[in-house]
């Protein structure tokens, strides 16, 4: 009996040079505090609401971990609201997350996160858990990356198209920052993965 084959999305964003040689631009370090403030027990973890507020048909939950919350919640607001028939929200429960965030550490040289999901379709509809890890190294558009890796824990691939994209493998492609809206290129993919959503025009 054959199955549908499985494949591993595993995907890093990473920053090259003109040379084409892997190396990660350098931005001033933050003093750790700053840069990753430690988590009280009286931040409350939610999801911004959507601007449509659509019932979808995929709710992909995501556990922090020790990701700042204003950070996570930038991150996820990104991705909500665009049309696609998809949303993620903020959960405190590690155990029923769909995606969760790791503890950071040492990647190889010029990557600054990763994400591992198993999908059994094409295009990719993640069937487990995704998990992330992002680079402990500073000095990376740490914001823009998680984005990026949030994209690939609800499918995405990499996009080869020109212009800005947040999918893009390198984040010189939107200047190293996280762009106001939804690039179309992303936007497409998104919605090309999961369709539209149910009030979307």
């Amino acid at each position: 009996m054959n199955s549908p084959t499985s494949q591993i999305l595993s995907a890093a964003l990473t920053v090259f040079a003109a040379s084409g040689a892997l190396v990660l631009a350098r931005e001033p370090a933050k003093p750790p505090s700053a840069s990753h403030p430690t988590p009280t027990s009286s931040t409350s973890l939610s999801t911004p609401p959507t601007p449509a507020a659509a019932k979808v048909d995929r709710v992909f939950s995501i556990y922090p971990g020790a990701e700042p919350q204003d950070r996570m919640a930038k991150a996820v607001a990104f991705w909500n609201g665009v049309g696609a028939n998809v949303e993620v929200t903020i959960t405190a429960d590690k155990d029923t997350a769909d995606i969760v965030m790791l503890p950071d550490r040492a990647l190889p040289e010029g990557t600054v996160g990763r994400t591992g999901v198993r999908c059994t379709s094409t295009p990719c509809r993640p069937t487990e858990r995704g998990v992330i890890t992002m680079s402990a190294q500073a000095g990376y558009p740490r914001q823009l990356a998680l984005i990026h890796e949030i994209g690939h824990a609800m499918g995405l691939a990499h996009y080869r198209g020109s212009g800005c994209a947040v999918m893009a493998p390198d984040a010189r492609s939107c200047d190293r920052k996280v762009p106001d809206r939804v690039p179309a290129g992303d936007r497409d993919a998104l919605i090309q993965a999961w369709g539209n959503a149910p009030n979307a025009g």
